[in-house]
């Protein structure tokens, strides 16, 4: 059990514990025990502890509220809000948390508004021209936020190849009037696997980089050891999208303690 608990939020609702938290979530977000949102609550609720002091060690500080799905919108835009996994707020700062267990890379910002403007125009040909506008506005509003941590500021073209969920999700922890930080947390198993591939340490540095390498807006890279306990073994065989699973691995994050988590190993990414 831990020392203390947490004040937990979804989005910016609170809510009284884990159980409640869970049921805030949308129909489907848990139909797969392998969504990276499984062991990120299971580390908040089974070692509180491990979890705060990654916030602490991001630059947190004390008196620490978690707010799970947090929506930003997407300046002067219409485009879908930037949901982070986790937004982690002091009186001090804010931690934009992105989990990551065993999803695949996401696709560049170039890749992203090729492929939304193609999808739009399969269903409207007759207003390309618009679809593309529209989606460079989502691009630019984005960059309307980080452009607030940038001593020159960024166009479209010069974040082309970030990644975009990277994009907005560093967007987001610049929206709150605080200090803001950014950091992946990465859940992996000790053998390794397909996803430790994921060049996220990379990604990271690229933006940053594009960002011109600002002292006050550090990124982070956190790998968290996480082992199998019996328990998530009786529902890793569920069948992804089964009309039960959902709930099955919802009752299993409440009831039961699915991981044991190791010491995690934080890399900063930008200047000291």
């Amino acid at each position: 059990m831990p020392v203390c608990s947490p004040r937990l939020f979804f989005n910016r609702e609170a809510v009284n514990d884990v159980a409640s938290l869970l049921g805030r979530f949308g129909s489907g977000a848990f139909a797969s025990p392998f969504r990276s949102t499984v062991p990120l609550v299971a580390l908040v609720k089974d070692d509180w502890l491990v979890f705060e002091g990654i916030a602490s060690a991001c630059g947190a500080g004390a008196d620490l509220s978690v707010h799970f799905e947090y929506q930003v919108e997407v300046p002067g835009s219409l485009g879908n809000p930037s949901q982070t996994d986790a937004m982690v707020l002091s009186p001090t700062a804010v931690v934009a948390v992105e989990a990551k267990w065993t999803e695949s890379r996401y696709e560049t910002v170039t890749a992203r508004l090729k492929n939304r403007v193609n999808h739009l125009t399969r269903k409207d040909p007759y207003n390309a021209d618009r679809h593309q506008r529209d989606q460079e506005a989502v691009v630019s509003g984005w960059l309307t936020l980080l452009n607030r941590q940038c001593r020159t500021a960024l166009e479209i073209g010069d974040v082309s190849h970030v990644v975009y969920q990277t994009l907005h999700r560093a967007a987001s922890a610049c929206a709150l009037s605080r200090p803001p930080r950014l950091a992946y947390l990465h859940f992996r198993h000790p053998t390794g696997g397909a996803t430790s591939a994921v060049p996220y340490s990379a990604d990271l540095r690229y933006l940053h980089s594009r960002l011109g390498d600002p002292r006050e807006f550090p990124f982070y890279l956190i790998t968290v050891p996480l082992e199998p306990t019996d328990a998530f073994r009786t529902i890793q065989a569920l069948i992804k999208g089964a009309p039960d699973t959902d709930q099955k691995v919802r009752d299993a994050i409440c009831t039961d303690r699915l991981f044991t988590f190791g010491e995690p190993r934080i890399e900063r990414i930008g200047r000291s």
